[in-house]
């Protein structure tokens, strides 16, 4: 899993105040001729209050990014509705002794970047409150390694639904549903579902 784009939302009820948070769950991909399965798998991120928003900064497995939060109607007038753009990447690189005639190394590398934004819908109930997060977002890859090929750009819909249980550390749980569609019609689109359980301070 190295995409970008984050697979959990796990949103927080307001933009004010600092929040160190993390999930923990696992996440089943399927596709045409073959699927993946990753347990477990989490996700963590560190949020602060910038301006009138919110900083995002998420970390996956090998990728990162940074969102900005900004509430366009808080959850305090009856329902909440915020609108977050982002951004990231990952980079990975592997270098070995040349095999052949041992005088040089061999390394191929891997360059990802991604951008999007994300909708955060928020339904209070009581002192809890329940959220849909849906995601548009696109991922561009690089590498030179001849074996892989030319890799397309990665369009990335899909939805979290939560219910975020208050108190502080608050808890949340969601399941995420994502479609990832390469740009070349000739490839077969991947559906990843992610249920996870989150912990914020």
């Amino acid at each position: 899993m190295c995409n970008p784009v984050p697979l959990a939302a796990h949103p927080s009820a307001a933009t004010t105040g600092p929040s160190v948070g993390a999930s923990a769950g696992g996440v089943f991909g399927t596709a045409e001729d073959s699927n993946l399965i990753s347990v477990p798998y989490s996700e963590g991120w560190l949020r602060a209050q910038a301006g009138a928003g919110q900083l995002d900064f998420h970390m996956g497995p090998g990728v990162g990014s940074l969102g900005y939060r900004f509430d366009l109607q808080p959850l305090t007038a009856g329902f909440g509705f915020a609108v977050e753009p982002f951004g990231g990447g990952g980079y990975y690189r592997v270098s070995e002794p040349d095999l052949g005639d041992g005088t040089g190394d061999d390394s191929a590398y891997t360059l990802v970047l991604a951008g999007g934004l994300r909708f955060h819908i928020l339904i209070p109930s009581g002192d809890n409150f329940f959220y849909i997060s849906p995601v548009l977002g696109i991922t561009h890859m690089e590498t030179d390694q001849s074996d892989v090929g030319e890799i397309d750009d990665i369009v990335t819909f899909g939805t979290a639904v939560g219910m975020n249980l208050g108190g502080r550390p608050g808890t949340s749980i969601e399941l995420t549903v994502h479609r990832l569609s390469p740009s070349d019609d000739f490839d077969t689109d991947l559906w990843i579902f992610g249920p996870s359980v989150a912990f914020q301070l």
